[in-house]
């Protein structure tokens, strides 16, 4: 179970730059902080929060898609703009577009894996009982 200073040691290293930041936040030893770095439990919530967090900026990011690229074919189809602006905002469109397509192709392959993994871990299960 995590308690209390732990707790406080974990929303410090979330929310710093640097380890030495996060020790004064939450006014404990560097050689303290190691050691719950160290720990199962502090281990995973950490990761649990920056899951979390990941999953947080994602889908705002993708809510907000379309304004920025709303944003971008302004700024194309303006005729006040510079060509070289203009060439600039084509390439981040297809530069990001073709990132959220690879993105969007590696996150379908991983889930029909883990869906794979789990059924076989269901089928030694089955044959094991």
């Amino acid at each position: 179970m995590i308690n209390a200073k732990q707790q406080n040691f974990i929303e410090a290293y979330l929310t710093s730059n640097s380890m030495k930041e996060a020790v004064k936040k939450c006014g404990i030893a560097r050689k303290t902080a190691y050691n719950y770095l160290k720990e199962n439990e502090v281990k995973e919530e950490i990761q649990r929060r920056k899951k979390e967090l990941m999953q947080d900026t994602t889908l705002f990011m993708q809510n907000n898609l379309q304004r920025a690229s709303q944003v971008l074919m302004d700024i194309i189809n303006d005729e006040k703009t510079p060509q070289s602006v203009k060439v600039q905002a084509v390439n981040s469109l297809f530069s990001n577009c073709q990132k959220l397509v690879e993105n969007t192709d590696i996150l379908e392959r991983i889930e029909e894996l883990e869906a794979r993994a789990d059924d076989q871990e269901q089928r030694s299960i089955d044959k094991g009982a």
